[in-house]
């Protein structure tokens, strides 16, 4: 789910995702002003191994803007519309297995101690993936622990309240990120740690690479 953050002005990052089914996720997004962001995205599974790929459709899009930068006192504020879910595409239900954000919300809040930066991030949204009548506004929140700069721990709860799917409500989702180059950072996800999601066989492994740059 998005967070306050925002690339600084006049870089861009290229991100790529492998999920299961052999699924990938590629984005790309650009800073072309001052807390403004705004990007592109295509998934489709099928993408690694054999047989008949499928994308997701229309592409993803994704714009941010951050109203309010972060203080001492006061954390950042950014508003935004994501129509990029995350994992499969299903068709039947024309939707994702996690929906878009949609628009939405977001705040960010970073503090320092001995063990490196640990920020503290939460927001609601509104998707428009679920059909009219089950559309609710969702929450969620979430955290992320730097080490030594070049690694991060980070768990985020989706509440997923409008996602009459579930077999349970709430997605608890980690992620374990290495800043292991200048620009390059490799993250290992583990998605639905609770298994809350319809026909879960446990939770959902992939592995996801980032890289940014100034234009």
């Amino acid at each position: 789910m998005p967070t306050a953050g925002v690339l600084k002005q006049g870089c861009y990052s290229v991100y790529g995702l492998f999920f299961n089914s052999g699924g990938l996720l590629v984005e790309f997004n650009a800073a072309p002003f001052k807390n403004f962001n705004i990007g592109i995205s295509y998934s489709g599974k099928g993408v690694i191994g054999e047989g008949t790929i499928k994308g997701q459709g229309l592409p993803g899009f994704n714009a941010r803007f951050r109203i309010i930068d972060e203080s001492l006192s006061f954390p950042a504020i950014l508003i935004g519309a994501s129509t990029q879910g995350k994992g499969e595409f299903l068709w039947q239900g024309k939707r994702f297995q996690t929906h878009s954000a949609g628009l939405f919300a977001s705040a960010s809040k970073e503090f320092k101690w001995t063990l490196g930066n640990l920020a503290i991030h939460g927001g609601m949204n509104y998707s428009f993936e679920p059909l009219p009548p089950v559309r609710f506004i969702n929450f969620y929140g979430g955290f992320e622990q730097s080490f030594a700069k070049t690694l991060a721990v980070n768990v985020e709860i989706n509440s997923t309240l409008d996602d009459k799917s579930m077999k349970r409500k709430g997605l608890v989702n980690a992620a374990f990120r290495w800043s292991f180059y200048p620009g390059f950072t490799l993250e290992f996800i583990l998605r639905d740690l609770l298994s809350n999601q319809q026909n879960s066989n446990g939770f959902h492994r992939s592995f996801g690479l980032e890289f940014i740059n100034s234009f």
